[in-house]
Formats: structure tokens, sequence, C-alpha cells
């Protein structure tokens, strides 16, 4: 059995202060892409959980988010584990602020519910997904949402337009906890709102939607990854073209509203920087 496990963008991101729980305040709009990993998993004999995957820094023990929702899935649903063995084709680059790890594990857990006919109802779902980490909730349905809190309260779903984005990997695994620790906020600074973002996703042109993204952790990014931040530089100033930062890094996108300038603009990066460069469009999951 097979399924696409999808990485996302964050196309809003406006972190605040610092909670008493050690989480970050915070407001995001996310995006599932057609951009993600491959995971093939099957049933066995063994009651075990086993992992397999391409990228050697991608876990295999208990530690793995997937082993998690597999654990938790059985627990929830009252269900004996049978044994599972998963095989992750890793396409999403660890640490590059697309949510890879929080999808495999997401996408695995509605694979187990749909296949064991819905055990676990859409609460008991979301419970197990805010149990697993902040941007996990979003998998569950994918798309384009506002959510709030420590980015697990969904607030609002968007009938975005179509979007056609770059990726550029700089090939750096970035450590959100090293990122957060150089973020400063300021309180007597007033935030952007995200419904002028929400508005031009469903009816505004490619420059208002550029001209409303906005992350205020880019500054952070840049400022641990030297060579990250290089990059940027060049992109934005030798390229002259509008650059973003998904969540903490590591992967920067361009956005196009055709494929065929991104088309364009991916063979001239390549020309030019030794870089990963993939282009993906805007998804909705089933």
């Amino acid at each position: 059995m097979k399924f696409f496990s999808p990485a996302k963008i964050n196309l809003f991101l406006w972190v605040k202060e610092k909670r008493k729980d050690g989480y970050h305040e915070l407001e995001t709009v996310m995006q599932t892409i057609d951009f993600g990993d491959e995971i093939e998993w099957n049933i066995h004999d063994r009651g075990q959980i086993s992992i397999e995957c391409n990228c050697p820094e991608v876990p295999l023990d208990s530690s793995n988010l997937v082993w998690k929702a597999i654990e938790f899935f059985f627990q929830e649903a009252r269900i004996s584990n049978p044994g599972i063995s998963v095989r992750i084709n890793k396409k999403i680059p660890v640490g590059a602020g697309l949510g890879g790890g929080s999808s495999n594990a997401i996408r695995m857990l509605v694979a187990l519910n749909r296949h064991f006919n819905c055990p676990l109802s859409e609460t008991q779902m979301g419970l197990i997904a805010n149990a697993l980490g902040s941007d996990t909730h979003f998998f569950l349905k994918g798309g384009t949402w506002l959510y709030r809190g420590r980015g697990e309260i969904p607030v609002q779903e968007i009938d975005a337009v179509p979007l056609v984005y770059l990726l550029i990997f700089p090939g750096i695994n970035s450590s959100t906890k090293m990122v957060y620790s150089r973020f400063i906020f300021d309180l007597t600074k007033p935030g952007p709102d995200p419904s002028l973002l929400l508005l031009k996703l469903k009816q505004g042109s490619l420059k208002e939607i550029k001209n409303a993204i906005v992350n205020n952790l880019t500054d952070a990014f840049v400022g641990c990854y030297h060579d990250a931040e290089e990059l940027f530089i060049k992109i934005s100033g030798e390229e002259k073209k509008q650059v973003f930062v998904s969540g903490s890094g590591s992967a920067l996108f361009c956005l196009f509203d055709k494929e065929q300038e991104a088309i364009k603009m991916k063979g001239e990066l390549e020309k030019r920087l030794n870089k990963t460069i993939v282009i993906a469009r805007t998804y909705q999951c089933s």
C-alpha cells in the first residue's frame, strides 16, 4: 500500500511572544504542494513496527514521528498492532521548513484510519495530531489554512487561486531551536494582519499575493546560516526576484502564476547555482 505525503509552504508566519509552556504564540497561513515524499507500508504478522528510509538523517526507531503515529493509532483505536512495516522514499529535505516529518506522520495516521474502517473520529485524530507536534494538525486535510496558537488551532480554510512554486534548497538542515534562539519579538511593533493575504489568495494578482507574504523568522534564519544569507541575497539581488523563506528554513521559494515562467527561472538559476531546485504546485490532500 502506498500514499503521497505532501510538503507545506508557510505563506504567512508571524511569531509572537513566548508562552509559559515554552512555545511561541503565532499566526500562520500554510498551503500543501505537490512536492513530497512517497510512503509504502504493509501489515505483517510480527506485531512490531519497522521503518526504512533512503535518507540517513531520518531516525528509524521510536523517535520517528511515523512510529509514534502508528503507536498512537492502535492505542486510541484499541486495536492490537498486527505489525507495520514502513518504507519512506524521502524527497523533502530534512530541516527544510516544509513539514516533512509532520506530513509523514499524519498521512500515515490517515492511511491507517482508512484501512481499519475509520475507528477514530475527526476529534480523536486531531488530538493525536496535536500530541505529535505543532504543524501536524494541518496535514489532516491540507489545502490552504490559517492556523493560530502554536500552529495547532485551525481558524479558516481558504479557497486559494492555484500557484506555482520554485523551491530552492540551500543544502542546510536548519535547526528550528537555533533559529528561534536568535529570534527577538518586538512587543512594541504591531503585527501584520493575515486577512490581507487571505483576501489576495482568493482574488488578488500574483504581485498582490507576494506583497502580502510575511515571515518574521527570516532575519533569524539567515543570521544563523551564512550560506543561506548569501543565496538569499544572490536571488533577490542579482536575479532581482522576490524570494521567501518557508517556516524556520531552510527552503527558499519564489512564486509564479504560470508554470512556464517557473521553468524559465529554474533553468537560469541552475546555470548559476549548484543547488537542488524543483517546481511545485498548489495541492489538495484527498
